[in-house]
């Protein structure tokens, strides 16, 4: 029920912020650094240490937390399910990125996708075993994600043992050089990562305590359902990142130039396209996958449903400031519109501002993620010396809604069932947009 789903996404999100603090933007300096070119197998033995150093340092921040601001922190959650949500999001978010990082370096991408189906159908079959039972319970569906996720990475090491030729170098390694590329590259955007964290634990502590419980279950799901669009997005990133790294390393200007040009019309164009739909079919969702009992989510879903679009062009264009090693730009961007997302998500949620509820977290991020990647976007061209094109994506993204709202309409005519309606627009309207955009995307990659 919302209550208790809202308290399980609150221990999970402040959780994964505070490792994310903790990490301090290394996880980016490794993926860039193995990008590259190929390390010492002491270079990554390094990261894997100073990565459970992090871990064990979250537990002892923990342990000598005074109560009052642990209260503030955690509020009602007892220590020891703090510790395994800490264990679960270390493993679902620090280890499982590291472990994609390695296949990805070396273009073995599908390892980690078909893995992630796997642990999907597994996590799955388990919490519908556990709900059968009728037993489940937010420390053991903790418990599941930190067992899932060990066993996702053991296998990823495993099979990357037979490529250790594609990953290992010869060359003399020096942890003192190494120590200093991961500073030289983190420094600028130290700061970003306590503002990453500010900004990620303002949203959902607003919404815990202005809103509660129920208010960060409508947000959690509505942010969960919004993610089936930015799948696609997270698909490409790595290969992008990876890709845009090579050439920037290899002085291949043209080929940065073109990568970035053709990933970002293409993805721009898809995510409208997924958005407009799950924007137009909300309420329809809502009922099916979550049942009455989650209707009262109805606005600030429809509203999350637009965010992937401006939050995957967001995340597209912090890979290339992050793959071109523009750490001190993109800090000083991604720092100035934080401040500005807290202020405005005070404003909008505490009781001494206008208190409109979770709906205007929803408006918040929409807004600050269209200012961020307009300013994203500037700074980009400005390096690659290309046009930005403002009217092309005010046109598409018109002309994508216009068509989903008669795809939209032309079902509620048929008054199919649900899941048939959603069967043919999957079919008949995003497959094939799917399909043509990749087709044109792998055309203008290959340049021909």
């Amino acid at each position: 029920m919302p209550e208790i789903y809202g308290n399980y996404q609150y221990i999970l999100t402040i959780s994964t912020a505070i490792l994310l603090f903790t990490n301090m933007s290394t996880e980016s300096a490794f993926f860039t650094f193995i990008s590259k070119k190929k390390q010492h197998i002491n270079f990554y033995l390094t990261y894997f240490g100073w990565q459970f150093l992090q871990i064990l340092l979250v537990f002892l921040f923990v342990l000598l937390l005074n109560q009052d601001i642990y209260q503030l922190l955690f509020k009602d959650t007892e220590v020891g399910l703090v510790f395994i949500a800490l264990g679960a999001s270390f493993f679902v978010g620090n280890i499982q990125n590291t472990s994609n990082h390695l296949v990805e370096s070396i273009r073995k991408t599908h390892y980690s996708q078909i893995l992630s189906i796997v642990i999907a159908a597994i996590h799955l079959t388990v919490v519908l075993s556990f709900i059968y039972l009728d037993s489940l319970s937010i420390k053991l569906l903790f418990q599941v994600l930190l067992f899932e996720y060990v066993l996702y990475a053991s296998i990823i090491f495993v099979l990357l043992k037979k490529y250790s030729s594609k990953l290992f170098t010869s060359d003399i390694f020096n942890i003192k050089d190494m120590i200093n590329k991961f500073y030289i590259y983190c420094r600028p955007v130290f700061i970003l990562a306590i503002f990453g964290f500010i900004y990620v634990f303002m949203d959902r502590w607003l919404i815990q305590t202005y809103v509660g419980p129920e208010g960060q279950a409508f947000f959690s799901i509505s942010m969960q359902f919004s993610a089936l669009t930015t799948l696609v997005t997270s698909s490409i990133l790595k290969l992008f990142w990876k890709e845009v790294s090579e050439s920037i390393e290899q002085k291949d200007f043209e080929k940065t130039k073109r990568y970035f040009t053709v990933v970002s019309k293409n993805l721009f164009l898809f995510t409208t396209a997924v958005s407009s739909i799950l924007f137009f079919f909300s309420e329809y969702i809502l009922r099916y996958f979550y049942s009455d009992s989650y209707m009262g989510a109805s606005l600030v879903f429809k509203l999350i449903m637009l965010y992937p679009i401006f939050q995957s062009m967001g995340q597209l264009y912090s890979v290339f400031f992050l793959g071109t090693e523009q750490t001190r730009l993109y800090k000083n961007i991604s720092i100035s519109i934080s401040i500005l997302s807290i202020s405005v998500a005070i404003l909008l949620l505490s009781d001494f501002g206008l208190n409109i509820g979770v709906e205007g977290i929803a408006i918040k991020l929409i807004t600050m993620n269209f200012i961020s990647i307009f300013i994203l976007e500037y700074y980009i061209s400005q390096y690659l010396k290309i046009h930005t094109n403002y009217l092309y994506k005010v046109k598409y993204f018109i002309l994508i809604f216009c068509i989903s709202y008669l795809m939209y309409e032309f079902q509620i005519y048929l008054d199919f069932p649900f899941t048939v309606q959603m069967l043919l627009i999957g079919t008949f309207y995003v497959l094939p947009i799917g399909i043509f955009l990749f087709k044109s995307l792998q055309k203008e990659l290959r340049g021909t």
